[in-house]
């Protein structure tokens, strides 16, 4: 929460508002890991979103940080869904949950997930993809996710990982 304070985002009323959902409805819960989802998952992946925009010298918005809090609640939480998020956060934030839930790709096949998953990302826009990158670098173990992607080019490593990654029919959303 230090981060926030320091980008005055802390009194932002939709993240005080994202902050107080994730405690309610996260604060007990456990990844399969065993790990708190809030402190072991949500915290760390909007910690990366806001360690990004420090690195490429961009604006950390209130929309993003609430994007990054919530990128798993309709999938983890029973009877929230993206009415009650447009209720309450709007049309924008509805819009990066929802394509960064998986709950609408399941029993889709492999094209129709990436079409549908690239479909949502096109009308979030730059939100959706950091927070799809933090969220999937922290899954993989990488606390700082673009601290280990800021090393990793400076050491000529990026590119041949990046593209090994896209082999095949593409990313395995």
């Amino acid at each position: 929460l230090a981060k926030l304070q320091e980008r005055d985002l802390d009194s932002n009323d939709l993240v005080q508002k994202s902050i107080e959902l994730v405690k309610k409805y996260h604060g007990n819960q456990k990844r399969n890991n065993n790990y708190p989802v809030l402190e072991g998952h949500l915290y760390p992946v909007t910690l990366s979103v806001i360690e990004h925009q420090d690195f490429t010298h961009q604006k950390t918005t209130p929309e993003l940080v609430v994007g990054a809090l919530l990128h798993d609640i309709i999938e983890d939480v029973p009877g929230i869904g993206p009415i009650f998020i447009h209720d309450v956060f709007g049309g924008k934030i509805e819009n990066i949950v929802k394509a960064l839930s998986s709950i609408y790709y399941i029993g889709v096949d492999r094209r129709d997930r990436i079409n549908k998953y690239l479909q949502g990302i096109e009308i979030t826009g730059f939100e959706a993809i950091i927070i799809k990158l933090a969220d999937r670098l922290a899954a993989s173990g990488h606390w700082s996710p673009f601290e280990h992607c800021a090393r990793a080019m400076s050491a000529g490593e990026f590119d041949a990982s990046f593209h090994k990654g896209f082999e095949g029919d593409g990313p395995d959303f």
